[in-house]
C-alpha cells in the first residue's frame, strides 16, 4: 500500500507513524512508537531534516538524532533515517526491509542509539 502514499500528502507534507515490537506480532503492544510530519517522500527523496516536525512518541537517537525518513539507504531497506547530510553508512532504522541485516535477528532499529533489533514493524501514513 505504500505506493499510494502520495494520496495522503497535503501541501507536499505527510504525517507518518512507525511502531516496533520486540516480541509477538503486529497485534501485540509496541515497544516503541514515533509519529512525525515531513515534507518530502522518504522513498524517492532526501532532505537535511529541516522539513521534519516531531508529533508524538519517542524519537530514535541514531545518526545525530532522528529527523524523518530519507532515501539515502543501504541495500537492506527501502528507506532509513540517514539524511542528505549524513554518510549513507550512518543509519539506524531498517524501514521496509528487503534483506536481513547480518548478525541481527529481526530488523535493526535505532531507539537505543543503534544496534538493537525488533521482531516486527508497522508504518502508517496520513
Amino acid at each position: 500500500m505504500l505506493f499510494r502514499r502520495g494520496l495522503f500528502a497535503s501541501g507536499g507534507c505527510t504525517t507518518w507513524r512507525m511502531q516496533f515490537g520486540d516480541s509477538g506480532t503486529w497485534t501485540s503492544a509496541p515497544a516503541h512508537e514515533t509519529a512525525w510530519t515531513q515534507c518530502h517522500d522518504p522513498f524517492t527523496q532526501s532532505s537535511n531534516g529541516s522539513d521534519y516536525t516531531f508529533v508524538s512518541g519517542i524519537a530514535p537517537i541514531t545518526c545525530g538524532g532522528f529527523n524523518g525518513l530519507h532515501n539515502e539507504v543501504m541495500s537492506f531497506m527501502y528507506t532509513s533515517d540517514a539524511d542528505s547530510t549524513e554518510d549513507v553508512g550512518c543509519w539506524g532504522m531498517q524501514m521496509v526491509p528487503h534483506t536481513q541485516y547480518p548478525s541481527h535477528p529481526g530488523y535493526y532499529d535505532g531507539y537505543a542509539g543503534g544496534g538493537a533489533s525488533h521482531q516486527w514493524q508497522t508504518m502508517w501514513v496520513k
